[in-house]
């Protein structure tokens, strides 16, 4: 049920410019009234639009309450952010979308290792990921693959 709330978190994210509908709502007669804050009305919406916004409306409901909740707090996060943080985080998901499946799910697993390690290594993991960005490129890219052996190498 994870992986589908975060399918279904990003594709929120991604329709960014209907998101703003999400904040009213009403279904009335298989009809959603949107009300946005940028004045998007349900009548201007492409066929399409209308079809995607209300399976995930559907699909919305359909979660059990504890994980409406985070994906409620997910999005106030997500309107708190800066018209650029939006962009890069537009661009990060972009980026995630465009790699093969395969690469994906390593990353996934790599992520879930990094969660499985206990909080202090974490934390000195991400105060060396801070002090990696530092570098100069070359010096960088050694220390990295020295990271990645250190942390994940030896478990597979």
């Amino acid at each position: 049920m994870k992986g589908k709330w975060w399918c279904f978190l990003l594709a929120v994210l991604l329709m960014a410019p209907l998101s703003n509908a999400w904040a009213q709502h009403t279904m009335k007669q298989d009809q959603i009234c949107l009300v946005a804050d940028n004045g998007q009305r349900w009548k201007d919406l492409t066929p399409e639009q209308r079809h995607e916004l209300r399976n995930r409306y559907r699909q919305y409901h359909e979660l059990d309450p504890a994980e409406r909740e985070r994906l409620r707090k997910r999005y106030d996060e997500y309107r708190g952010l800066s018209p650029q943080e939006r962009e890069q985080l537009k661009h990060r998901m972009e980026r995630w979308r465009q790699l093969p499946e395969e690469k994906r799910q390593e990353l996934k697993q790599k992520y879930q290792r990094y969660r499985q390690l206990p909080p202090e290594k974490q934390q000195e993991l991400r105060k060396k990921w801070r002090e990696l960005r530092q570098l100069p490129p070359e010096e960088r890219h050694r220390q990295h693959k020295k990271l990645r052996e250190e942390y994940f190498r030896k478990n597979d």
